[in-house]
């Protein structure tokens, strides 16, 4: 089963429909969507009333959501995600940081479904049944966790600074952040990464109901597995809500380092496999 897709500014976009409607929305693909999400104006467009309401943690803290149950999701001829229960949310913040717009966002209810092999370089979503039916050939392997009963994977990274000091930590794996890495507030708290780095600057970041400020210094390098990335710009949280809260995680690894590998994701067995691809030696872009 194949799904082709378009890129902005790193991110993942792919088609959908919705129900009976024929007409083709587009969805942000996201290993960080632990639900699937649909702007709240097109829902009210379609006719979509909600169920119930919800509390959900997001990256700037606890919000009430609205949720409609039972949707259906046909992302090609062949592949339907049925009794989709859609969080309804205000898009326009998220579409205007990512200068593109789009109608909702798709990640845990097909990546549990399917083993899902991610190819940027042909911009292809490949799903299987199981690992075994993927060439996995010069793919290295990396195991991850959910912790905090958190459905997105989750493994260590280390990050050397300009000053040659070190630092390792768990990170979640989030295709749908248009970042490198965002350290998380306690973590630069504990280490002083802002004191130690040195030059920073400031950077408003926007989530789906905040906006927040960070601050971004150079680091030298980014191991990630046997991988490493040289010469980059990471992002020092500073929410006191939210994921960017959590304690003893490093932060959240974003789009602008995934999409330099063509990867496999594989749920079942909670084993991530990953292959530079032709956009791995591409200089990182600076503010």
């Amino acid at each position: 089963l194949e799904i082709p897709f378009q890129l902005k500014n790193d991110i993942i976009l792919i088609e959908a429909s919705i129900n009976n409607d024929k007409t083709l929305r587009t969805f942000v693909f996201d290993t960080g969507a632990t639900s699937d999400v649909l702007d709240s104006n097109l829902a009210k467009e379609l006719g979509l009333r909600p169920n119930y309401k919800q509390d959900v943690p997001g990256a700037g803290g606890i919000s009430s959501v609205d949720i409609v149950l039972n949707q259906k999701l046909r992302l090609s001829q062949n592949v339907v995600i049925t009794n989709s229960n859609l969080v309804l949310l205000d898009l326009s913040r998220l579409k205007r940081k990512l200068e593109k717009s789009f109608d909702g966002i798709i990640g845990y209810s097909l990546l549990r479904t399917y083993t899902t092999k991610i190819d940027y370089d042909n911009q292809k979503i490949l799903l299987y049944q199981k690992v075994k039916d993927i060439n996995t050939e010069g793919y290295t392997k990396i195991p991850f966790t959910f912790k905090k009963n958190v459905r997105i994977p989750q493994f260590k990274v280390s990050i050397t600074l300009n000053s040659d000091s070190t630092y390792d930590g768990t990170v979640f794996f989030d295709s749908g952040a248009a970042l490198t890495l965002t350290v998380n507030t306690p973590f630069n708290e504990k280490h002083k990464l802002d004191k130690i780095a040195g030059k920073t600057l400031i950077s408003k970041t926007e989530n789906l109901n905040t906006s927040s400020f960070s601050k971004e210094i150079a680091i030298t390098s980014m191991q990630l597995g046997s991988f490493e990335l040289n010469d980059t710009v990471i992002s020092l949280a500073n929410d006191a809500y939210g994921v960017s809260s959590y304690k003893n995680y490093l932060g959240i690894l974003g789009a602008k380092v995934i999409s330099r590998f063509n990867l496999i994701l594989d749920y079942s067995n909670m084993i991530l496999y990953l292959k530079p691809n032709s956009r791995f030696e591409r200089p990182f872009e600076f503010p």
